[in-house]
């Protein structure tokens, strides 16, 4: 049984605080509409020629 925690109560409340207001600013963001970024092209993929995509 482990008798102490790696970390304080306090700093598992900013966890969970912070957490929870990144989902605030997700969900406000999605119910805006504001388009999430797009996927990065690794660079294997960006030596595929465009014609071959097609």
């Amino acid at each position: 049984m482990l008798t102490h925690s790696i970390f304080s109560p306090i700093s598992d409340k900013v966890y969970i605080l912070t957490a929870a207001a990144m989902n605030v600013v997700r969900a406000v963001n999605w119910l805006e509409g504001v388009p999430l970024a797009k996927a990065r092209q690794s660079q294997f993929a960006k030596l595929t020629p465009v014609e071959a995509i097609g």
